[in-house]
């Protein structure tokens, strides 16, 4: 307040209180850095190479497209409409086209 003086002090103060600042405790403020890089974490954890790896071996399919996958094998389709069970050959076949 005395560098600003009494008047550009006051001016400060009100423009401070117009950002309606809020308190946090530090531990909190903590917590919620801590939570969001353990998040970061978990998502590199899941998405690792010897994690995929592992769920793959579950038979389940995994993002990673450097680990093989039996595309075709483990699904079973099912067409509720009679329009596309007639194309379903066509279907299937442009389908694996684009995984190759």
């Amino acid at each position: 307040m005395r560098a600003l003086g009494k008047e550009g002090g006051r001016k400060f103060m009100e423009g401070l209180g117009r950002q309606q600042p809020n308190y946090r405790p530090s531990h909190v403020l903590i917590l919620q850095l801590v939570a969001a890089n353990a998040a970061r974490m978990f998502v590199n954890f899941v998405l690792s190479k010897e994690t995929q790896t592992l769920i793959r071996s579950f038979g389940r399919t995994v993002s990673r497209t450097d680990i093989p996958q039996e595309e075709n094998a483990k699904f079973k389709v099912v067409v509720e409409e009679i329009e596309l069970a007639d194309r379903m050959n066509e279907i299937v076949a442009e389908y694996e086209k684009y995984l190759q």
